[in-house]
């Protein structure tokens, strides 16, 4: 009997891995780096009810397959449905932000769905096999037979300063980072509660568009402290930021890099709709790297760049910037009309549902009395540009300073 594994039958990301994948057995060490992540983002999601579950869900797949994590998430959505129409009576009334409060085992149901259907997509991205790198011999050719897996502390030292750097600028912008202005707090109160999107003027709700919209969304619907989910956008800021220069330069450069945009924000005392701004510019800029950019990436980009619109709405000026810089590749000079457009049409995709209501509630693209652009978004949203084009800038300085000194050999 044979144990090899038929070549033409494709396997499932967490069954064993075939001869040649390079992707060892889950460790002790590896459940912890995919699980506390995951309990955090449960808990941010669901409190302490929701970090339980992520944690079941952790162990559920721990060297095993995440079928049964599945199929109890599939149970859950399935009891939530039938919460939903027990609880309480289905009426057009009804349909409102209070949906989920007059249901709770409903909302118990889908959310901690929700959380395993995470740990099972996590778990599952990284169980993807991977090739094995062959080890160069000593005569520069590669001898696959010399393939030997990294040790432990080998991998842990390469995490380790970055997951050090995100750990303590959670917590650092976390304990720092200023609650969203009062006009942000009112209207999402509204929502939340149901009753529009508006403040309460003499006993009456009314419409309110002068704040942006997508930190009030935000506001309305996170379960937990906002400042955390402030703290979130930054570390996603400083993540891309840092992806993105590791692109082009080492992970040193990359490190600092963002460290740096994590030191801006909170220097600039950043809020909510601050962090989102960076995170969704940063997430442009990672999506159109000239380098590795396609018409779906610039697509990707222009979204980005329309829902940072609707933290910052007077970033919309800067879109022909956006359709110029994703349509002309910085080096080469070549020019991709689609991949301008692509991006343009995105973000307007994303931006312009919200200004039309804007213009049918206010009659007017501006409801407020005067232009008010806060400084705190400008700086964190200009942040990951000015970080990236420095650390670019830099290493590329320095690889042309150590072209310079190498000695040319003789003819």
């Amino acid at each position: 009997m044979t144990t090899d594994l038929d070549p033409d039958v494709e396997h499932r990301g967490d069954a064993p891995s075939a001869p040649g994948s390079a992707r060892p057995e889950e460790t002790l060490l590896a459940l912890a780096a995919r699980g506390v992540p995951l309990v955090l983002a449960g808990a941010l999601l669901g409190g302490a009810p929701g970090a339980l579950v992520a944690l079941l869900g952790v162990l559920g797949t721990a060297r095993r397959s995440t079928a049964p994590v599945t199929v109890a998430a599939a149970l859950l959505v399935l009891g939530a449905a039938v919460a939903t129409m027990v609880e309480a009576p289905l009426s057009r009334q009804a349909l409102s932000s209070s949906f989920a409060d007059q249901r709770p085992v409903a909302a118990a149901c889908a959310t901690a769905a929700g959380i395993l259907l995470l740990v099972v997509a996590v778990t599952l991205t990284l169980r993807l096999p991977r090739p094995a790198t062959p080890a160069g011999g000593r005569d520069g050719s590669s001898d696959p037979a010399g393939t030997a897996a990294a040790p432990w502390t080998a991998r842990l030292a390469g995490v380790a300063a970055p997951l050090a750097l995100g750990v303590a600028a959670l917590v650092v912008l976390g304990l720092t980072a200023p609650a969203p202005p009062l006009a942000t707090r009112e209207v999402a109160t509204q929502v939340r509660l149901g009753t529009g999107w508006g403040r309460v003027v003499n006993g009456t709700v009314r419409t309110d568009a002068t704040s942006p919209p997508l930190p009030v969304a935000l506001t309305a619907v996170a379960p937990g402290p906002t400042r955390w989910w402030t703290a979130a956008a930054g570390v996603a800021a400083m993540a891309l930021v840092a992806a993105t220069v590791a692109r082009r330069t080492g992970a040193r450069t990359a490190l600092v890099a963002g460290g740096a945009t994590g030191v801006v924000l909170v220097v600039a005392r950043a809020d909510l709709a601050a962090c989102l701004a960076a995170a969704l510019v940063a997430a442009t800029v990672a999506l159109g790297d000239p380098e590795t950019r396609t018409t779906g990436r610039a697509a990707l980009a222009g979204a980005a760049f329309g829902a940072a619109c609707l933290c910052l709405p007077a970033a919309i000026f800067l879109l022909p910037v956006l359709a110029a810089a994703l349509a002309l590749h910085p080096r080469t000079g070549e020019v991709s009309v689609g991949q301008g457009a692509a991006a343009v049409g995105a973000a307007l995709v994303v931006w312009a549902p919200w200004q039309r209501w804007v213009l049918d509630r206010a009659s007017t693209w501006a409801p407020a009395a005067s232009l008010v652009v806060p400084a705190s978004v400008v700086v964190a949203g200009l942040a990951p540009l000015v970080v990236v084009a420095v650390a670019l800038a830099v290493s590329g300085r320095r690889a042309a300073t150590e072209d310079e000194a190498t000695p040319t050999p003789a003819a």
